[in-house]
């Protein structure tokens, strides 16, 4: 299996994610050169943007469930549990609170899906919860609720809203 080679950062100052090539410009400073747009070799002309060094992430040649690429710095959810993704002595990583393994090691083994990433939402993988829901009866992972669809429902005490890994359902935990 042939594995892309991709990389994302954040753009410096407008904060957007650009995706393609990486290159460092002779300061060190990273780019990314997107892919997929018109070259002009005689007049050397294409788009670069410089990105945030600590939010470059490389492509790890995996899909969640959904068909979403899966990216270094990526926050996965796998079963009740959230995972961050890191690259380190030659592969890719699942972190957890309690447990790092291979990334292709949850391959086959049940549905995940990309949850957030690292950068956009530090906090989650600190706010982690468990509780009983109140609506399913489950023990399980809560996270806060202002990374996921229902964060339209948070009012002022977004931060103590938290949403249930099995049922989905918004709750306040105190």
């Amino acid at each position: 299996m042939k594995i892309e080679s991709m990389f994302r950062g954040k753009r410096m100052g407008g904060g957007e994610w650009v995706y393609g090539d990486l290159l460092h410009d002779k300061d060190g400073r990273p780019h990314i050169v997107p892919r997929n747009q018109e070259y002009d070799f005689d007049d050397d002309m294409f788009e670069i943007y410089e990105v945030e060094p600590g939010s470059v992430g490389r492509f790890s040649g995996v899909f969640d469930s959904s068909g979403q690429e899966v990216f270094e710095g990526d926050i996965i959810r796998h079963g009740e549990e959230l995972f961050d993704i890191r690259f380190g002595d030659g592969c890719f990583w699942r972190h957890g609170n309690d447990d790092t393994m291979e990334l292709h090691t949850i391959l086959g083994v049940g549905s995940f899906r990309v949850f957030s990433n690292v950068h956009d939402a530090p906090e989650v993988m600190e706010k982690q919860v468990v509780d009983t829901c109140k609506i399913c009866g489950c023990e399980r992972v809560f996270v806060p609720s202002s990374l996921t669809d229902e964060s339209h429902l948070a009012g002022s005490g977004k931060s103590d809203l938290f949403e249930c890994c099995e049922c989905r359902w918004v709750q306040m935990i105190i």
